[in-house]
């Protein structure tokens, strides 16, 4: 069977498993993260410490609707409008609890508790408060000033070769609605922050959020993804299901939605490893219901290159109850891309979409 590479010369090769006889290479070359720092402020002057307003999870990141990155004035990132929720969905997948609660707290992520995700009064003292909220809050009471630092969630900085030196980076980014990365119990909010047929994912990763969430109201997290009673989840490419059945899902009494839970770790290579992402299965019914699909050949999406694949995708997905209220569905996909840089400097891009 003929294969399409991505590039005439990427040559073809096996999984570093049957690598039996070659000695790892010495790596001898010796790298900056970005440094921000916001307060909140009410139009009026700072934010009293009895006002009911915390910063949304993974402020660093939600702080911004869009990111491009420009290599000598050419755009190497497909342009979103949903960055923060490639941030965060990357970040609760990708991460185990440890990193979780140890540096990724530079970007103020503390993750939501589950079943209070739109618990959004930081100051109450109820078994109602999300304590994640809380410790935001704590950053940011009476404005003061929060420095945070963390990596883009850009394609460009995920890839772990050097640009050349004369090719210049030009980063633009686009402010996120204050209602989207502030929630707030206030009755009246008023906040500011002073700052076609195509080719086929590797990955893809789905969620559903309320759609006035995803929009951006302070009474709401923008970040739960709630299960909504869903009863059927699948996915089919080029008319075939992949990569298997679509799951059958039991949310509430007699619950049943294991199949689901693991598609966290088996479509992030994390299952029967001794790592995680912090997430249990109680929580994953309650803020935290992500569906994950690994569409690669050999379910191994590494570091070697994927054959190029073409066509349509349809997700299937059927809930048990009629829905409350108008939602949006979250679609992650994750595209192997090429960007080459000759010897002149000119930026060539395939992004294979």
């Amino acid at each position: 069977m003929a294969l399409e590479t991505m590039h005439k010369d990427s040559c073809m090769c096996s999984k570093s498993e049957l690598d039996l006889f070659s000695i790892p290479p010495t790596q001898v070359q010796a790298v900056t993260y970005t440094l921000k720092q916001r307060s909140l402020l009410r139009p009026e002057g700072n934010v009293d410490a009895d006002i009911q307003v915390g910063p949304s999870n993974l402020w660093m990141h939600a702080l911004f609707s869009q990111v491009e990155v420009f290599l000598n004035n050419k755009l190497v990132t497909p342009s979103s409008t949903a960055y923060p929720y490639r941030a965060y969905i990357e970040t609760i997948l990708n991460f185990s609890k440890d990193a979780k609660d140890s540096h990724l707290t530079s970007a103020l992520f503390y993750k939501d508790k589950a079943g209070k995700m739109d618990a959004v009064n930081p100051l109450t003292q109820d078994a109602n408060v999300n304590t994640a909220l809380k410790q935001r809050h704590a950053y940011t009471r009476e404005s003061k000033s929060v420095a945070m630092e963390g990596r883009l969630h850009s394609d460009l900085f995920t890839q772990d070769r050097y640009i050349l030196g004369a090719v210049p980076i030009k980063i633009k980014l686009v402010r996120s609605r204050d209602p989207f990365c502030l929630v707030s119990s206030a009755e009246d909010p008023n906040f500011k922050v002073v700052i076609e047929e195509c080719g086929l994912p590797n990955r893809i990763v789905i969620g559903m959020v309320d759609a006035d969430a995803f929009n951006g109201i302070y009474t709401k997290n923008p970040f739960n993804f709630k299960n909504y009673d869903i009863t059927t989840m699948g996915l089919t490419v080029n008319g075939e299901n992949l990569p298997g059945k679509p799951l059958q899902l039991k949310f509430g009494a007699d619950s049943n939605y294991i199949s689901a839970f693991q598609t966290l770790y088996a479509g992030a290579h994390k299952i029967f490893d001794n790592q995680g992402n912090g997430i249990t299965r109680e929580e994953y019914a309650n803020g935290y219901t992500l569906f994950v699909f690994d569409l690669t050949p050999d379910l191994c999406l590494g570091d070697h290159v994927q054959p190029i694949k073409k066509g349509n995708v349809s997700i299937e997905c059927r809930f048990g109850t009629p829905l409350e209220t108008a939602i949006n569905i979250v679609v992650l996909g994750e595209f192997q891309s090429l960007i080459e840089i000759d010897a002149n400097q000119n930026v060539l891009c395939d992004f294979n979409n």
